[in-house]
């Protein structure tokens, strides 16, 4: 007969202890899925143009009809951290 002086001893089911990885891993992934979805991680630059009526406009991203004109960058402060400036034809 086996005993736990025979072998090493695992307290627990096996299956116990395969559930209990399971969550773990679960857990951890479920971690590390919301750090890198959360809106803390993501740098939210604004970027600004002049539409075709001279009215500024702003957001995350330019429409490609604006995209040649000059454009400026902005942090989450509303600091102008970089001008864009149009390209020459």
């Amino acid at each position: 007969m086996l005993t736990m002086y025979n072998r090493p001893f695992i307290s627990g089911c096996p299956n116990q202890r395969i559930k209990g990885l399971k969550i773990v891993y679960r857990t951890v992934l479920y971690f590390f899925l919301l750090l890198a979805l959360s809106p803390a991680t993501h740098a939210a630059y604004i970027k600004c143009w002049q539409n075709k009526q001279k009215i500024r406009e702003c957001s995350e991203t330019v429409p490609p009809e604006y995209a040649q004109q000059r454009i400026e960058v902005m942090n989450e402060q509303g600091i102008v951290i970089q001008i864009i400036q149009p390209r020459k034809t």
